[in-house]
């Protein structure tokens, strides 16, 4: 994974974040399955499915949770 953001991605701003606040929180929306069960594994996969088309960096992440959700399962 490369740590830069591609310039056409440097405007994106998927639910109004920056991008690297939105992997980010991708990546911690995994903790909610403490709280509430299985929506650690789902929120992830949906914040993912809605912008994987946007941003190479987003998809690269979203793919990444979506394999260790279900290595966990």
């Amino acid at each position: 994974m490369e740590n830069e953001i591609d310039l056409n991605e440097s405007n994106l701003k998927p639910w109004g974040m920056e991008l690297k606040t939105f992997c980010m929180l991708m990546h911690l929306s995994q903790l909610t399955n403490s709280v509430i069960p299985g929506f650690g594994i789902i929120l992830p996969i949906v914040m993912w499915a809605t912008n994987k088309e946007s941003s190479s960096s987003i998809d690269e992440h979203g793919k990444t949770l979506y394999i260790g959700a279900y290595g966990y399962a």
